[in-house]
């Protein structure tokens, strides 16, 4: 999970907030760590009220369960991983064509690991994905949340090492 720094938080507000003011060239965006009510805190721990609109707090809704929880940490990667699966099941359609026509049992027993070792190949992927964006952050957001997350992974990790 990339942690933001102050300096990417301002550049990332000005170049996705719509700044409806006409001074808009010379806002200085604060740098947000959270938000709550009608306050918001910078990454210095300084409070502020949020009278702008609640911008921070209403309109961009920072803070809010329902905006914040994180997408699956496949996101950014899911055409590669599809493009794997897809792979993998014209193996499979190609096993089921072997059984048709009575292959060597041999030669359908090596199809079968290969795409055994693509599955796993995927559930690999997957589950560094998971560890690195779902679990991670879950940790950093606090202990309760990050213990279940860690749980999980184990509980996740039980499943494909018994496959």
């Amino acid at each position: 999970m990339q942690v933001l720094t102050p300096e990417d938080i301002v550049k990332l507000s000005r170049r996705h907030t719509f700044w409806t003011w006409s001074a808009q060239d010379r806002v200085n965006p604060i740098p947000v760590e959270r938000a709550e009510g009608v306050y918001f805190w910078d990454t210095d721990g300084k409070r502020y009220l949020d009278f702008n609109s609640m911008v921070m707090c209403c309109n961009i809704g920072h803070g809010e369960r329902r905006g914040i929880q994180p997408m699956p940490g496949y996101t950014m990667n899911k055409n590669d991983f599809r493009n794997r699966l897809r792979r993998i099941e014209g193996q499979v359609r190609g096993l089921q064509r072997m059984i048709e026509e009575d292959q060597y049992c041999i030669d359908v027993l090596t199809q079968i690991s290969s795409v055994t070792r693509a599955l796993q190949g995927v559930a690999l992927g997957l589950l560094d994905e998971h560890v690195r964006h779902c679990v991670a952050g879950a940790v950093k957001r606090g202990s309760a949340e990050g213990d279940a997350k860690i749980q999980e992974a184990i509980q996740a990790i039980e499943r494909l090492v018994k496959t």
